[in-house]
This record gives structure tokens, C-alpha cells and sequence, in this order.
């Protein structure tokens, strides 16, 4: 198989790609991702400290799941997302829990709910990890780009 061509299942997974100056990565910049209207796509990401430095979460007791809920002993990983251009009191909030699929790594995967992406626009969206007691113990911020689509 030509290794060019992915999956059907891959092409619904939307990773941020990483810009590059002279050859070197710039890991510190806002991440984004972009998806056609009428889609529910899966979003995956590296959670980085603010230096770009991918966080271990394992240390923090997280585990790499398979699943698709991340509620466990250690805690809980969401999603959050609201169209920016919008008046925030009336946009409505995207809430959708997420899960490490590496958490040495740590790289979290949720999926959007198709409703999200009826309409078109740039939505501000938080990754959060919730320790076991409800604490927020890391935020990142990254932007969502829903394209127009007649679909």
C-alpha cells in the first residue's frame, strides 16, 4: 500500500501541524486545526508547558486509554470550545470530555459533536486536565477553523 494514502478513520483526525523557522520548530505558538462544516472530527494534540515541551501526565497518574471516557482514579481531561466572533454569554459552549492516548506524552484526543460544526466560524477551544478532586492542573489554548461548506 502506498504510504502517502491514510485511512479513512485518520482523515477524521485533525492534528495541529507545527510551523517551522529555518528548519526548527516553534512549539510555543497557538495551535489550530480546521474542519468543513457538517463534520465531526477528532481532535488530538500535545500538551506542552509554555516552553513547548510536551508534558508527561503519567507522572500525575494518568493513564493512556483506549477508551472512550477519561474519568479514572486520576482525573478527568475536557475539551471546551466557543465560536470567538460571537457575544460569549449567547454562543453556546462545547463541552465534550477527552482522553490521553499517551499520557507520557502527552497527547489527548476528544471528539467534536457534529452539532458544533453546523455552522461556520473560529472557535476559541481549552484543553483542561482535572485532577481526582476536581482541580484544574494544566489548561491549553488552541483555535478551531469550521470552513464553509454545502454540506
Amino acid at each position: 500500500m502506498d504510504p502517502s494514502i491514510i485511512d479513512c478513520h485518520d482523515q477524521l483526525v485533525l492534528r495541529p501541524s507545527v510551523t517551522r523557522v529555518d528548519g526548527r520548530p516553534i512549539l510555543t505558538k497557538t495551535a489550530a486545526v480546521a474542519t468543513a462544516q457538517g463534520m465531526a472530527p477528532v481532535i488530538e494534540m500535545v500538551l506542552r508547558d509554555g516552553e513547548g515541551r510536551p508534558i508527561n501526565f503519567s507522572t500525575c497518574g494518568f493513564d493512556s486509554a483506549s477508551s472512550s471516557s477519561s474519568a479514572s482514579l486520576s482525573g478527568v481531561v475536557k475539551l471546551r470550545a466557543r465560536e470567538i466572533l460571537s457575544n460569549p454569554s449567547t454562543a453556546p459552549l462545547i463541552d465534550v470530555e477527552g482522553i490521553f492516548t499517551n499520557s507520557a506524552s502527552g497527547v489527548v484526543r476528544a471528539k467534536i459533536p457534529v452539532e458544533a460544526t453546523n455552522l461556520n466560524g473560529i472557535l476559541e477551544g481549552n484543553w483542561g486536565v482535572f485532577s481526582h478532586s476536581g482541580e484544574l492542573i494544566h489548561s491549553t489554548n488552541f483555535y478551531i477553523l469550521i470552513e464553509r461548506s454545502q454540506f
